[in-house]
This record gives structure tokens, sequence and C-alpha cells, in this order.
């Protein structure tokens, strides 16, 4: 048996006797491994029952990982997952401990979305927020997928403005991106405040990969969406198949051309003028959730009820050109009786939507609701929900087996306790097992939700802990599915 401290001196030596030249990932290997040995603190020696005994096998892997030149994340983050003490981790522990926090003034920042771009090892946080870690930091962050933030990015993004005084009303709403990984930026008053002029608020603005302000583009944007305040963007997505932006909200123009709640912008700026035409009249209230099918087809929802002259039921499927889809309109009956927030097509074509409403065309869906892809109810569904979330519903996401993630302001679902977040089976059916493992849930609103392509979910909102353990940053990711049972089988 030999003390922790042992360890830790060996482990130094060891690593400062190796070539760092033929050893590149030299520090990310002590830290790591200096990591493990801390999560055993206080235990006093490393011995032969489990847990303890982790850190020998531990070492006894880290020569033939450091000389392959294999970073031993892959062994940490298998080490923690699998043999924390009594209680199985559900979260990522590493991604968790390097994540700074923000803030908006003197107070925590509020994250508004979150979106995933895989082919550049990323993802995005945008919300109210003015600093990182203590650095100028406003509106819009970019961080690697083990939560690292991308910091050559983020050196950029202070160019975006936050308005203090109000957390509610400040800094970013929306974000989309490009093809070609480009992230669209739509929020308040205060977003792009370096670059107003003569009253206009713009409201939205590109930035290029590497973090800069999009300069060309925000030329051609001009004035933007609005002159004056109060002319917020509600809802935005870029199509994938062709990069035209659509946006909706409480706006009347862009950058001189008269909308009406709804706007679709060519990739260079321009507006996109048939479509505008074939809106004509537009919504008469803010619409929230914008979806594009891979036909080009665009499935709408929010607070709307009329579009272009036209009673719609707070929904409806636009065609590709602007002009409505008088059929799917028509089955979708009385539509929900509340405000829709948020939304997802699945991979079946079936629009999953999410908000403060609890019926949907007469069928009781308390927070969510399904739609099948001729805009009927998915009655089934609906009734697998029971009781459904007992308050505001702001997020939701398909994992690649099928099943949603839901994320929001409620306490309960169905009448058990699930504080922020639950998953659901593909029916609409509580997971049961994975709901039991989050424990106590998020002690805040969480806001947005995305999954990466592997299952793992990252979460982001106004909570400060996640089943006991502080989470400062108000950012979590989460296992898509239960850790396996403590046993000691290597993984080599």
């Amino acid at each position: 048996m030999i003390t922790i401290d042992q360890l830790r001196l060996k482990i130094k030596q060891d690593i400062a006797d190796w070539d760092p030249a033929d050893l590149p990932v030299a520090t990310h290997v002590t830290q790591n491994l200096l990591h493990l040995l801390d999560l055993v603190n206080g235990l006093g020696a490393v011995g032969t029952d489990a847990p303890p005994h982790y850190l020998i096998l531990a070492y006894d892997h880290a020569e033939k990982l450091m000389k392959t030149s294999i970073s031993l994340k892959t062994l940490s983050d298998w080490v923690i997952q699998n043999f924390e003490p009594s209680i199985p981790v559900l979260y990522d522990k590493e991604f968790n401990n390097v994540m700074g926090g923000f803030l908006h003034g003197a107070v925590q920042g509020r994250h508004r979305r979150v979106v995933i771009d895989e082919t550049r090892n990323r993802f995005y946080v945008a919300g109210a927020f003015d600093t990182y870690k203590g650095a100028p930091l406003n509106c819009l962050a970019c961080f690697f997928l083990d939560g690292s933030p991308d910091e050559a990015f983020n050196s950029h993004a202070p160019i975006f403005g936050c308005y203090l005084p109000n957390l509610s009303y400040s800094g970013a709403l929306l974000i989309s991106l490009q093809s070609d990984g480009k992230p669209v930026l739509a929020g308040y008053d205060s977003l792009m405040y370096p670059y107003v002029t003569d009253g206009n608020y713009i409201l939205f603005g590109r930035a290029d990969v590497d973090g800069t302000i999009d300069e060309a583009y925000v030329a051609a944007i001009g004035s933007g969406l609005g002159i004056g305040q109060g002319y917020y963007p509600r809802g935005m997505t870029v199509q994938p198949h062709d990069d035209k932006l659509v946006i909706t909200g409480d706006f009347w123009n862009y950058n001189g051309t008269p909308v009406a709640r709804i706007v679709r912008i060519l990739p260079n700026g321009a507006p996109d003028l048939p479509f505008i035409a074939n809106c004509g009249t537009g919504f008469d209230g803010p619409m929230y959730n914008i979806m594009t099918q891979p036909d080009g087809k665009l499935v709408m929802s929010g607070d709307g009820f009329t579009f272009n002259g036209v009673a719609i039921p707070r929904m409806l499927r636009l065609n590709g050109d602007g002009t409505l889809d008088t059929a799917y309109m028509a089955n979708i009956g009385v539509g929900p009786n509340n405000t829709t927030y948020h939304g997802c097509l699945q991979s079946d074509g079936k629009a999953v939507l999410c908000g403060s409403f609890t019926t949907f065309s007469g069928v009781s869906a308390p927070g969510v609701a399904r739609i099948n892809t001729d805009g009927t109810i998915d009655a089934a569904f609906c009734a697998n929900l029971g009781t459904g979330a007992n308050a505001t519903v702001w997020g939701i996401a398909q994992q690649p087996d099928g099943k949603l993630i839901v994320v929001g302001s409620f306490a309960t679902f169905n009448g058990l306790a699930h504080p922020g977040l639950v998953r659901l089976n593909a029916d609409g059916t509580l997971d049961t097992a994975y709901n039991t493992s989050l424990g106590t849930g998020f002690t805040g609103m969480v806001g947005t939700v995305a999954v990466q392509s592997n299952g793992w979910i990252i979460a982001a909102g106004s909570f400060t802990a996640f089943n006991g353990v502080a989470t400062p940053a108000g950012i979590i990711r989460l296992r898509p599915n239960m850790p396996p049972p403590n046993t000691i089988t290597s993984p080599w």
C-alpha cells in the first residue's frame, strides 16, 4: 500500500522523465492523473478495495497511453463514470470541471440557446452575459465539445452588446448556424449597439467562424429589423438546404422593405422579395418556433392567429415559397390553447412542440405535443404524457435513439418530481430509470437543450446546481444512458 502523496510524487517524477517533445499530451495527462487522485483525497491511501484501487489501474495504463500519445481523458472519463463511490454519475464531470462562470453584471448570466457544430468540434451558447471567467464576453460564447472554451473565437465576441441594467431584456435570444459554420445571432436592442445609427437597432448579425463580425453582411443588412426599440425577433432558423435565413417576431420592416412579422433573407443579406410578397400581410402576433422540413416547407408556431388575412390556430405550415399550406392547417384543428416556444422535427418527420399550452386540438397535452406529418395530433403520444409538465416547457430535442429530452421551468412531470429536465421514450411515456438517476435535478430554469450525434446532452439555463453539484456556468453535459455497474474491468 502506498499513500496518495507518494503516488502523486511518483506520477510527477515519471512524467518529468519522459521526453515532452515526443509526448504532446504530457500536460493533459498530468492534469488528469492528478485529478484522479483528487477524487479520493482524504481517503488516506490507495489500497486494494474498490473504489480507491482504481488509481493503481489508472497509473498502470499511464505509460502505455503516454508512449502512444493517447490522451488520458478517455481513461479519466471511464474511471470517473464507473468508480464514483456509492452513486452512478450521470453528468460529465470533466466537462463540468473545465466550464467557467458567466456573469451579467454582478449576477449569473442567462443562457437562452445552445447549438452544436460537430463538424468543427464546437458548440455555441447565446444569451444574456457580459463576462466569462472574469473576461469580457458578450452574448455569444464558443466552446469545444470537451467543454473547454474556444479562446480565439471568444476573444472577438465582446463586440456584441449586452444591456446590463435588465437581465430579462438583454443580449441574445436566438442563434442558428449556416452550412459554412458561420453563426447568425439575433436578440434585443443592445445586441449590435456598436453598429446602431439614427435609431436603427438592427437586432441581428453574423459572425465568421473565427468570431469576428462579418462586416460585409452587417453592411448589407443595413437598418436590420427595426427603427426604434421594441421590435424584437422571436423565432429564427437558417434553412439547411440553401442557407436562407427566416426570422419571425414583432418587427414591421427589414432594411427599408415593409414586412409583417416575417422575413426571409438571402445569404448575402438581401431580402427574398418573392417570399415576402407571398407572405402578404403576414402574422398578427409573434411566432416563436420555426422548423424547416427536408422538402423546404416551414412549420411555425407561437401566438399568431392570422396569416395573410387567413385565420390560423397559433400554428401553420408554409410552402417553400411562403404561401400557406392550407391542407396542413385544416388538419391542425383548434391547435394549442397557449403559446408554443420551441420544437424539434423528429427523424420520421413528426413535429414535437413545447410551451405553456395544456391542450392541443382539444387533446390534453400539458406542455408537450406531437404533430403527425399531415398536421393531425398524435393523440396516443399525448395520452402517454399523462399530466405532463406543471410549468412551462422551454426546449426539446431528440436523441439518436428516438427518445426526447424535455427541459423547462417545471418541477414535476406526470406527477413525479423531475426538476427542470425529463426524458421521454419515443411513445411519450416517462423513461423512469433514466429520470430517477437525475436525482434532485436542477435548482433553476433549464432554458435550452441540444443533443450530440452520440447522444450526449448539453443543457443550459439559469440553474446553479444539478443533483447537489454546483454548476456555476449554468451549462452541463449529461450521459445519454445510465452509467454501467461499478466493476473493475479494464477498458483496454
